[in-house]
């Protein structure tokens, strides 16, 4: 029987074989965690500004939209605030 266990007080190891046997693992966000989305967040809007990033892939030229995507992530991917050193 599977059960839905809210931030257990395990080892990785440990959550891993619960979540393999079927169970769901529900985590309370880490600040780390919280502090890496606001970055993205940022990132994207920068992006896309002026526009607002849900609506920027149907307000902007495809080439553009694309070019701005390519272009935050690669920022994101190589920033030491998305390091995990």
């Amino acid at each position: 029987m599977s059960a839905i266990l809210v931030d257990p007080q395990k080892s990785r190891a440990h959550c891993a074989r619960l979540c393999y046997a079927g169970n769901t693992l529900m985590l309370k966000p880490a600040t780390r965690i919280e502090e890496l989305c606001e970055f993205a967040w940022q990132m994207i809007q920068e992006a896309f500004f002026p526009l607002h990033p849900e609506q920027a892939q149907s307000e902007m030229p495809v080439t553009k939209f694309f070019r701005n995507h390519f272009a935050a992530e690669a920022r994101f991917t190589h920033s030491p605030e998305a390091s995990d050193s």
